[in-house]
């Protein structure tokens, strides 16, 4: 290897780098073995110390020379070279029980049920005698897949494991840690999902500005509209970790769109009802929780991500307020139905608040040997977390867990999961269908009504009230009842098992008017009263 100011050959040795070359030597022949062996004497090993004075080198002989932006391929081969760092670190994590387990477990298609509960799994964390009498702050976060939350709450993690090194104090070099960012929350680059169900890391005990212990856990779900999740899973997922946690992150891409928020809307709803009839057992489930007093949930934080127009709101808390205060504002030229979402979504937080994120580059986008290695994150973009996680994990900044207007300790928390998830099994809820679903449901309804309505009139015209006797009563109403289905095809949506479903009421419907109700029955009496 050439020493500094021997790169190219066309600068002669200088008395420095002679020097250094020389003390390098003498680290490599006498002071690394010594090292070494003192720290094998105690079973601690040097991992990797060789790879880095290479690294060393590396960055020393770069340095006359203007260091160019990091690229694809510069990734690629930092990659294999940190592999074996990160294994080792991510030992060191395992060690702590931070890598994230699984409570809630979607299952394939024909499973008895749609959802595996891991309840022992759950109940061992928030049962434990360490957590089970303390309050718990849970953020979660929430979102469609591909874009990036299992990734952002690995920084959510090694901002806590660098106040838990701290002692409770915040460190604030964490963003710097050698704690690795897929050791925790698994993630990874390319288009298919990686999270199933949900995820939560083990608690982390902190302690309030009064010396209360608390304990926050980190949540993880399931991205929404992928290729494997039904809508109506997409649903339970998002309405159960927003009745279980205390702070809800919605992850958004580039903007806050119509659709999200309608989809926020029916979610909010869904676990509204949900908790409606879980804190009333045998009821029928209502959408109203706690008689409307007050908001069912509790702090609601739009994350948008690849913000795109920091010129007209940056970057953080404050450009996004103003957007989000855009976004939600109702303007009286708007539609009623766009008025009524925002009012529904603002009567079901407690709190909301926007924060606008920046790209975190190219290489992380595109590279899939990118495994968090922070020299290649954009600037802005850590920027924006140094911001953005110590702002809802923080010390002082931190929100408890309410169920009813009350503090809620860890061991409280898993029975209402527990609760919860009874309510999403039993069948008393609606179950959740797509736009497309409820759509061809009216379309269907209002074609069985038509057809139902042209068979009465036919039959009425045939053997009404009025008529004083019935002549081949069953051929008429043979005759009618194939308009009206003709009517119902002609109507119909489509042909699916919703359209099925009607053609089979509509059948129904008419056997019972032709033989209990309506004109038929006028008819019959007649019949009777001339013979």
């Amino acid at each position: 290897m050439k020493a500094v100011g021997e790169r190219g050959g066309s600068r002669q040795p200088t008395i420095r780098s002679t020097l250094c070359l020389l003390a390098r030597q003498i680290f490599h022949d006498f002071v690394l073995p010594i090292y070494g062996a003192v720290l094998n004497l105690f079973g601690l090993g040097v991992a990797n110390c060789q790879e880095s004075d290479d690294e060393t080198q590396e960055n020393d002989s770069n340095d006359a020379h203007p260091r160019r932006p990091p690229t694809v391929e510069h990734v690629s081969r930092r990659s294999s070279k940190n592999r074996s760092q990160i294994k080792n670190t991510a030992g060191r994590a395992k060690a702590t029980s931070a890598v994230a387990v699984r409570i809630l477990k979607t299952q394939d298609e024909g499973a008895e049920d749609r959802f595996h509960f891991n309840e022992g799994t759950l109940s061992a964390i928030l049962c434990d005698k360490k957590y089970a009498d303390k309050k718990v702050s849970v953020i979660s976060i929430a979102g469609a897949f591909r874009q990036g939350k299992s990734f952002m709450l690995n920084f959510f993690m090694r901002y806590l494991l660098a106040v838990e090194r701290n002692r409770g104090k915040e460190d604030v070099n964490w963003l710097e840690s050698v704690d690795p960012l897929d050791a925790f929350f698994s993630w990874r680059n390319g288009p298919e999902g990686e999270t199933n169900g949900i995820h939560i890391c083990r608690p982390f005990v902190l302690r309030d500005f009064y010396g209360e212990e608390y304990v926050v856990i980190l949540m993880d779900t399931q991205g929404a509209f992928d290729n494997t999740a039904t809508f109506g899973d997409c649903t339970t997922i998002f309405a159960l970790s927003t009745l279980v946690s205390s702070v809800q992150i919605y992850n958004l891409m580039r903007t806050i769109g119509e659709n999200d928020l309608q989809h926020l809307q029916y979610f909010a709803e869904f676990g509204r009802m949900t908790a409606g009839k879980a804190s009333n057992p045998g009821k029928e489930a209502k959408a109203d929780l706690n008689n409307g007093a007050k908001a069912p949930f509790q702090t609601l934080t739009f994350l948008v991500r690849d913000w795109s127009s920091p010129h007209k709101y940056p970057y953080g808390y404050d450009g996004g307020q103003k957007y989000l205060d855009w976004v939600m504002q109702v303007r009286p030229q708007q539609h009623e139905e766009l008025k009524g979402v925002r009012n529904h979504i603002r009567n079901c937080f407690f709190e909301m608040s926007c924060f606008l994120m920046p790209n975190p580059g190219r290489i992380v986008d595109e590279s899939p040997d990118f495994h968090g290695d922070l020299e290649v994150v954009e600037g802005k973009f850590k920027k924006s977390l140094l911001e953005l996680i110590p702002s809802v994990v923080g010390n002082g900044n931190h929100v408890l867990k309410k169920i009813n207007g009350r503090e809620v300790t860890c061991e409280e928390l898993f029975f209402y999961f527990k609760a919860y998830i009874t309510v999403f099994r039993d069948g008393s809820l609606p179950t959740p269908s797509t736009m497309l679903i409820a759509t061809a449901k009216a379309e269907n309804m209002r074609a069985a009504k038509a057809a139902l309505s042209s068979y009465n009139l036919g039959m009425e015209s045939v053997c009404g009230p009025k008529k004083p006797y019935v002549r081949r009563l069953q051929a008429t109403h043979e005759a009618y009842k194939k308009v009206a289905m003709e009517t119902f095809r002609g109507g119909m949506m489509s042909e699916s098992p919703v359209a099925e479903e009607f053609r089979v009421e509509l059948e129904e419907d008419i056997e019972v008017d032709r033989i209990h109700c309506g004109p038929v029955t006028s008819a019959l009496d007649g019949l009777r009263a001339i013979s």
